[in-house]
C-alpha cells in the first residue's frame, strides 16, 4: 500500500520535473538506483550501495554540468 501512495506522489510531480528538465539553469539528476524500492533499503549494505551509486552519479553529473557552462568543480 505505501508503494502506491509513494508511486502516486511521484506522479503528481512528473510534470514539474519535465519544466525543470527544460530550465538551462537547473541541473537534474537521476541517479540510476531505480532498481530499488523505498523500502528496499532497510541494511546497512543496502544502504551503501546507494549511497556509493548516487554519489558517483551525482559528482560526474554536476562536473559536465559545470564544464559545459564554463565552471569548474572542485
Amino acid at each position: 500500500m505505501m508503494g502506491v501512495i509513494a508511486h502516486c506522489c511521484t506522479l503528481a510531480s512528473e510534470s514539474r520535473i519535465q519544466q525543470l528538465i527544460k530550465d538551462d539553469r537547473v541541473c537534474y539528476l537521476q541517479p540510476p538506483v531505480t532498481h530499488y524500492a523505498m523500502f528496499d533499503i532497510r541494511t546497512e549494505p543496502v544502504v551503501f550501495k546507494v549511497e556509493q551509486a548516487a554519489y558517483s552519479y551525482a559528482l560526474n553529473e554536476l562536473k559536465e554540468w559545470a564544464a559545459s557552462r564554463g565552471f569548474t568543480a572542485e
